[in-house]
C-alpha cells in the first residue's frame, strides 16, 4: 500500500558512491571509521533500491545523490531518469564542488528537473577557497559557475556555500559582491564542522571573544545581500536546540542501511565547541531486510523524527553542531 503523502518523506537521499574527486579536510568522507571501500554503486544495485523504495519515491518532492560529488558518478543521469519514470514530478537538487561541471553535464542538467545547483566555493580567492580542499581549483570552479549561468539561464537557481571560519569571515561582504558578479542567486553561510582540533580552533561559534565581531559582520552582510538582491542564509553563533531538517528525509547509505542523516550513517569523532564527541552512528533498519515503508513508519523512527520536528534533539543528536544551528543555515 502506498503511504499517505503526509506520512511520507519529502526528501530521498541515496548514497550512490563512497568516494569523491577531492580530499577536503573538513569533509566527513575523510574522517569516517569503518567506511566501505571507495566505490560506485552499480546501476543494477540502484535499480533494486529504487524498486524497494518506489512507494516512498512516488510521494517525495526531492531526490538527492550523495556522498560528496554526485557528478562524479558515471551513471548519475541514467539514475535520475529511472527516478523520474517513477515520479515525473520529482526534482533533483545538485550540490557540487564545481570541478566536473562542463557543457555536457550542463546540457544533461538542462533537460532534467533541477531546481537549484549549489557550488561549494567558500571564498573569493584561490588562497581562501583552496585552504581546506585538496585538489580544488578555484579558477576552474569560477569559470564553471559562469558557464552554468550562461547555459542554464534563469531556469535554475544558483547557490553558493560559504563555510565560515576565522580565516575568511572578514571577506563575507566582499564575497557577496563577488557572487553577484558571477550571477549567483543565493549564498548559504555554514559554520565549520570540525573533525580536528585545529579546525575547532578556527570555528566561529561559541567563541565569547569573537561573537560580537562576527555578529556585526553578519549584520553588514545582510544589508549588502539585500542591496544586491541575493538571498542570504546565516547560521547561529550560539548553540541552541533547533531540531534538524533531516527529519523530513529518508537517508539510504551505500549498504542499504537507513540512518537519520549522512553523519549518523557511520562512526566519527568530531568537536562540539571545545568538546570532543565520539559518534557511533545509528540505523533504523536495512532495505535489503525490511520493507522501507515499514522502516519509515516504525515507532522508533517515527518518534525520533517527531522529536526533531518539535525542535528537540534525541540523544544521538544531542551534541551535533548542525542540530544546534551553528553549522547549517538552511532552516
Amino acid at each position: 500500500m502506498a503511504p499517505e503523502a503526509a506520512s511520507s518523506p519529502r526528501l530521498m537521499n541515496v548514497e550512490i558512491m563512497t568516494t569523491c574527486n577531492l580530499r577536503c579536510s573538513h569533509c566527513k568522507l575523510q574522517h569516517a571509521r569503518n567506511a566501505p571501500a571507495r566505490a560506485f554503486m552499480s546501476m543494477e544495485r540502484f535499480s533494486g533500491i529504487l524498486d524497494a523504495i518506489r512507494p516512498l519515491v512516488m510521494d517525495a518532492e526531492e531526490f538527492m545523490f550523495s556522498t560528496a560529488e554526485p557528478l562524479l558518478h558515471p551513471d548519475l543521469f541514467r539514475m535520475m531518469d529511472l527516478v523520474a519514470d517513477v515520479n515525473p514530478r520529482m526534482t533533483f537538487p545538485i550540490q557540487t564542488n564545481g570541478m566536473l561541471v562542463d557543457e555536457t553535464v550542463l546540457e544533461n542538467l538542462r533537460t532534467r528537473t533541477v531546481p537549484w545547483i549549489s557550488f561549494a566555493l567558500d571564498g573569493d580567492s584561490a588562497e581562501i577557497a583552496e585552504s581546506y580542499k585538496r585538489g580544488f581549483d578555484f579558477h576552474r570552479a569560477v569559470d564553471n559557475i559562469v558557464k552554468t549561468r550562461r547555459i542554464l539561464g534563469g531556469h535554475v537557481t544558483i547557490r553558493s556555500v560559504f563555510v565560515a571560519h576565522k580565516a575568511n569571515i572578514n571577506t563575507l561582504s566582499r564575497y557577496l559582491l563577488f557572487c553577484k558578479r558571477l550571477g549567483i542567486d543565493a549564498v548559504d553561510v555554514n559554520g565549520l564542522f570540525c573533525f580536528t582540533e585545529d579546525q575547532a580552533l578556527n570555528a566561529l561559534y561559541e567563541r565569547d571573544a569573537d561573537i560580537a565581531e562576527v555578529d556585526a559582520i553578519f549584520q553588514h552582510a545582510r544589508h549588502v545581500a539585500e542591496q544586491l538582491g541575493i538571498c542570504l542564509q546565516l547560521p547561529t553563533l550560539r548553540k541552541k536546540q533547533l531540531g534538524c531538517e533531516w527529519a523530513r528525509a529518508f537517508n539510504i547509505d551505500y549498504s542499504g542501511s537507513i540512518s537519520p542523516c549522512p553523519l549518523l550513517s557511520n562512526q566519527y569523532g568530531y568537536y562540539f565547541g571545545k568538546e570532543r564527541v565520539e559518534s557511533s552512528g545509528i540505523s533504523f533498519g536495512n532495505i535489503d531486510k525490511q520493507p522501507p515503508f515499514d522502516i519509515w513508519l516504525s515507532p522508533t523512527f517515527r518518534d525520533f523524527r517527531a522529536y526533531l520536528l518539535a525542535g528537540h534533539l534525541p540523544l544521538a543528536c544531542s551534541r551535533c553542531p548542525e542540530g544546534h544551528g551553528v553549522i547549517c543555515s538552511n532552516r
